[in-house]
């Protein structure tokens, strides 16, 4: 996560004026807001700036609202760069809250100093515990998966009455049904992470929509998971390199090669979609042709996809 904290020579006394960019980053915790701070020369400039990473995504109109100790709140929003600029009195402590749909809400505290100028990280993790960012609707449903025999590639299409629904929790729900599944997996920015039967509850991790899943069973069977349907098009994070992905929800049905042209027309340079069928079956386009034999995207299904661009994708 990164910034650019930028100062003028115009700005009053005991006023600095901040610049961020605001990026999404997957995390485990509520979110989290780390301050870097420059001393700033005679022109109060910037003396030092931090790009981001490749692996960050930046945060289109996301609401910062800061407040003084009287209740009076100054209000701006970030920018299609995830930047956003505001005047503040450095007189004065603010409690700072960031919104946005689809991530938590981030509340922390911020006191500016006088003569420094911030290059602040702000991180929010994708998924508000109790909707899923608001992408559920009101039904209630049931919504039941298909488990072939050996290794299957899945991914949830509904959001689980669980506030926070764990690998283990997955794990559970599918032996409740008389399945035997050992393990579940997901691929992250190039390394697996692997939670198996009586592993330790640090290696558990949360379950989000638009990502893939990769679980094995010893046998063929059908499971059940409780919760609300999906309303609307939930965000799929894309970074550069191979990603694990589902679709949970899109207005239209996608095909593989449908799926690269809706990623590309976002910004991606998306090239391969792969699933797994008892062998990796493969289609690739580039340069306008397409190698393969295109298949159609299922919304309980996990895909992996490769792109040399780190985008932030809505179906």
């Amino acid at each position: 996560v990164s910034g650019m904290g930028m100062g003028t020579n115009e700005q009053p006394a005991h006023t600095i004026h901040t610049s961020f960019v605001l990026v999404f980053q997957e995390m485990s915790g509520q979110g989290e807001i780390d301050s870097v701070d420059f001393l700033a020369g005679s022109d109060q400039r910037l003396v030092s700036g931090v790009e981001a990473q490749d692996l960050d995504y930046p945060i289109e109109g996301a609401k910062l609202t800061f407040t003084d100790e009287s209740g009076k709140e100054y209000a701006t929003s970030t920018d299609s760069s995830g930047r956003f600029s505001i005047d503040l009195d450095t007189a004065k402590s603010y409690k700072m809250k960031v919104e946005k749909d689809g991530y938590k809400t981030l509340e922390t505290d911020f006191e500016p100093v006088e003569n420094v100028n911030y290059n602040l990280k702000i991180v929010l993790e994708a998924g508000d515990l109790q909707n899923y960012g608001g992408f559920a609707n009101m039904e209630e449903v049931s919504v039941n998966y298909d488990m072939s025999k050996g290794w299957s590639l899945m991914s949830l299409n509904v959001v689980p009455d669980k506030e926070d629904y764990m690998a283990s929790d997955l794990l559970s729900d599918m032996n409740s049904y008389g399945l035997f599944i050992s393990r579940v997996m997901r691929f992250r920015d190039g390394r697996w992470d692997v939670y198996r039967i009586e592993s330790p509850d640090a290696n558990d991790f949360r379950l989000k929509l638009g990502e893939g899943y990769v679980v094995k069973s010893d046998k063929k069977g059908k499971f059940s998971i409780a919760g609300k349907g999906i309303g609307e098009s939930v965000p799929v994070r894309l970074g550069a390199g191979w990603n694990l992905i589902g679709v949970p929800y899109s207005e239209s049905e996608y095909t593989a090669v449908g799926l690269i042209d809706s990623t590309n027309e976002s910004g991606a340079a998306v090239d391969t979609v792969t699933r797994w069928e008892s062998k990796w079956v493969s289609v690739v386009k580039q340069e306008g042709l397409v190698y393969g034999n295109d298949f159609r995207i299922n919304n309980q299904g996990a895909y992996f996809v490769r792109s040399t661009k780190a985008v932030y994708w809505e179906p």
